[in-house]
């Protein structure tokens, strides 16, 4: 006799039993839904025995010989001592059952993904509650959790069929409407050209300058450029206050000095700034060692649930004072975990993130011989380089400081040939990084390509 539950039970579907026997229809007429799927349900899901009885057969055959049963198959698959006339009509039953449209596939498969998810969940939460007072413990947690968010995320990541018709169709169209990548200028003409057009989704982009260099400053302007391109920015301050780096930001749009920004006309530029030409601007205040890139993670997802706002663009200040997912003994270690961790929420919410770490004490006297700071004046790990998209360093001495030139250098780039130098106008009274111009007066570019 079918046994069918009458009480509560969290484990089993939260679907009509009608509902439930589609599932297992949906199994056995695609082997894309069995794929994506069958792994993660369990036979005790289903409320009646003889659906769990036959989902058990049919993931079992399916696992080993990696197709789906026939119906005579299956019937001499399910062992004789629990076969009755109950599972003899269930399985005719099935493999009868009209054909499941597109739309009920995709029903089927949307509500079954969102339960296995939130058993998964249910199930991490309960076996970490005896770890909640052990506060050695709650990396072990931490996994649990970040394993259970994980179940069925990738189930439609089945890759790119790069050559077929339609893909070289669409690949080529994207490249002719320039839609292939959807860039956003650095501000710096030469240095996006070096780019192809800027940063894109996924990028982790790092300057490289010694202590007082500017490297702050760099971060505001490449936040202001993604404003004026109309895009949203996060900027993440972990040295400086909310309200000096906000300061900065009008400083920069404005091409103002503190002191002049307090003219009565600021007001008004800022509001027509705002409401014909920026992207929103979010600036919070971080503590060093303390806010990890994981929490960065959940910042940025929790801002997106409660308000609305995503970025397009993150700057970090800086990368180097961010607290590492786990300790090392070794801080070269710890900083390579950071940009992973930097990389990684890159490339999950698909924005273009800017950071910087600092040179070392070497890279100081070697710009005062005249040298460019490249891969090796990294001061605490070479990592960097491996793992950043790009990393630029800025190069730029107390003499240079005083005739507003720095020089920017491509250290590295996955966008191809690195090594690319090129001069850049500053402004410390204005935070203002830009081109530098033949009004600027002689790059010297022309004498050292000669």
């Amino acid at each position: 006799m079918t046994h069918t539950n009458t009480v509560y039970e969290p484990d089993k579907f939260a679907f009509t039993l009608d509902f439930q026997r589609e599932v297992i229809v949906a199994c056995l007429q695609h082997p894309t839904f069995m794929l994506r799927l069958g792994s993660e349900i369990s036979p005790l899901h289903f409320e009646v025995d003889t659906y769990s009885l036959l989902f058990a057969a049919i993931r079992k055959f399916f696992e080993k010989y990696q197709e789906l049963p026939s119906k005579i198959a299956l019937d001499n698959f399910i062992p004789a001592k629990v076969k009755t006339d109950e599972v003899e009509e269930l399985i005719e039953s099935l493999y009868n059952y009209r054909d499941l449209k597109q739309g009920e596939l995709d029903f089927i498969q949307d509500n079954v993904l969102t339960f296995v998810q939130h058993q998964a969940m249910k199930k991490s939460i309960v076996e970490s509650i005896n770890d909640l007072s052990e506060i050695e413990k709650y990396p072990k947690i931490k996994e649990r959790i970040e394993e259970a968010l994980s179940v069925g995320t990738d189930i439609y990541e089945m890759g790119t069929v790069a050559y077929d018709e339609q893909e070289i169709l669409n690949r080529h169209k994207a490249r002719l409407e320039h839609t292939d990548y959807l860039r956003i200028p650095t501000g710096f003409e030469k240095l996006d050209e070096a780019l192809d057009g800027g940063l894109t989704e996924g990028d982790l982009f790092t300057f490289l300058a010694p202590a007082k260099a500017g490297k702050s400053m760099f971060l505001v302007n490449v936040g202001a450029k993604a404003l004026l391109e109309q895009r949203n920015v996060l900027h993440i301050t972990l040295e400086m206050s909310e309200k000096r780096i906000i300061d900065r930001y009008d400083m920069r749009l404005l091409r103002l000095t503190k002191n002049e920004l307090l003219v009565n006309t600021t007001v008004r530029r800022l509001k027509e700034l705002q409401k014909d030409y920026l992207g929103k601007l979010v600036v919070k205040e971080c503590p060093p060692d303390a806010f990890t890139p994981d929490q960065l993670l959940m910042f940025i997802k929790k801002h997106h649930c409660v308000t609305g706002f995503f970025p397009d663009t993150v700057c970090v200040d800086y990368a180097d004072i961010m607290a590492p997912t786990r300790r090392y003994t070794q801080k070269r270690f710890e900083i390579d975990n950071i940009y992973y961790g930097l990389k990684r929420v890159a490339e999950e919410l698909k924005i273009r993130l800017v950071t910087a770490s600092q040179t070392n004490r070497d890279s100081v006297r070697r710009l005062e011989e005249g040298e460019l700071i490249d891969m090796a004046d990294v001061a605490e790990s070479f990592g960097i380089v491996r793992i950043a998209t790009v990393a630029v360093s800025i190069n730029c001495t107390p003499a240079d400081k005083r005739n507003h030139k720095a020089k920017l250098f491509v250290a590295a780039s996955r966008y191809g040939e690195d090594g690319g130098a090129f001069n850049a106008y500053i402004d410390y009274s204005r935070c203002l990084t830009r081109d530098w111009t033949r009004e600027d007066g002689p790059s010297g570019e022309e004498e050292s390509n000669e």
